[in-house]
């Protein structure tokens, strides 16, 4: 018979360290998942140091059997999210576990009876730490491995969760082309969009950080305000997204699209920086450094992770505009193929232009929900 297992908050450096390194222990085996940075887990897991921490809470908790650790689990309260959507919705992420049911309840339990405690009304996730990082669970796409700043997970993860008592609310998509894909269609659209409209792109200016910045969050805010699960970015959140990003971003991907002499709209791609993290098993330092460079020379892909329009320019077609001018970059830039990610799965409007492009889902990855009551500790 199984020993019982027992969850409790993470407290030290200990109990962080093994939070941290557990992954490790359970994808050791797999050829696809992708160590996130021992550093930037850190970050993510101090109140002093990441921005989220400025508006919200999360709590870490380890989930034992005997002793040994085999699960952890982050219980979340976005206070920017519940104002901004009138709810009392608590969220979970950062979930790893060994392939065991009652681990899974233990810790999803440990995270609803930790909401309940606070107020809250419904579970959801998962989100790492929120809608503006790591967030859904893979439920189709086992094949390859994760973009950059895309999750992972084994396939009997949305078994657990829903045995666990969650239900599916919604389903995030990631589409792919590459260098087969035909862009006849759409880049004859685009070039007779130049030549009826006023509309210029020009790349990202790195020499004009800030004001480039506030730009981007301006658009950003205002593009996705109706959007399901969004938050607006503080300036805080979005000037340490910026600083993350500064140093792997490649200005021709990072483009904005003006209508006269208006900003109009801002698309953000990276190249995929998870194939020159790969085999650094979360260590940059000190020896990671020379891989990470060494491989970065070799990757051929990049992830369209964001792109948003102005409301008053929508419908001109600017985001086929940018989708098209950051993959005709890229391939200029000898990457090969491009993942668009996320796209929510009832975002009709963007996923007719992203086929229209000629790019088709290849994963796919689930948020969770339930109302707190019913979920048993």
């Amino acid at each position: 018979m199984a020993k019982p297992v027992s969850v409790q908050p993470a407290r030290g450096r200990r109990d962080r360290n093994a939070f941290i390194r557990l992954p490790l222990r359970l994808y050791s085996h797999d050829p696809h998942w992708v160590a996130p940075l021992n550093m930037e887990m850190r970050e993510k897991l101090d109140p002093r140091r990441h921005p989220f921490y400025r508006h919200s809470e999360a709590t870490f908790f380890l989930a034992r059997r005997e002793g040994a650790v085999v699960g952890r689990i982050a219980a979340l309260i976005n206070n920017r999210h519940n104002d901004f959507h009138g709810e009392k919705m608590a969220g979970f992420g950062l979930l790893e576990l060994e392939e065991d049911l009652e681990i899974a309840r233990a810790l999803i339990g440990a995270a609803a009876h930790w909401a309940r405690e606070r107020g809250m009304q419904v579970l959801r996730g998962p989100f790492n730490l929120s809608t503006n990082e790591e967030c859904g669970t893979l439920i189709e796409g086992f094949d390859s491995p994760p973009a950059v700043m895309m999750p992972y997970n084994p396939p009997w993860h949305a078994t657990q969760l829903a045995a666990a008592g969650l239900r599916r609310v919604k389903d995030l998509l990631a589409y792919h082309v590459d260098r087969q894909t035909d862009f006849g269609k759409i880049a004859r659209l685009t070039e007779r969009l130049l030549k009826r409209e006023p509309i210029h792109v020009r790349p990202f200016d790195r020499r004009k950080l800030p004001a480039e910045v506030a730009i981007a969050r301006s658009i950003y805010n205002e593009a996705w305000e109706k959007n399901w699960g969004f938050v607006p970015m503080t300036d805080d959140e979005f000037q340490w997204q910026a600083r993350k990003l500064k140093a792997v971003l490649a200005p021709e991907l990072a483009l904005f699209a003006y209508v006269e002499n208006e900003p109009a709209a801002f698309s953000l791609s990276l190249p995929d920086l998870n194939q020159a993290l790969a085999p650094l098993r979360g260590r940059l330092l000190p020896f990671g450094v020379l891989t990470f460079l060494r491989r970065r020379r070799e990757i051929d892909g990049i992830r369209v992770l964001t792109m948003g329009v102005r409301k008053r320019f929508r419908g001109l077609g600017l985001e086929g505009l940018l989708i098209h001018k950051t993959i005709e970059a890229g391939y200029n830039g000898d990457y090969h193929w491009a993942e668009l990610s996320w796209i929510l799965e009832d975002n009709n409007a963007i996923r007719r232009i992203v086929e229209r492009v000629g790019a088709r889902v290849y994963k796919r990855y689930t948020i969770w929900e339930a109302p707190v009551e019913e979920i048993q500790p």
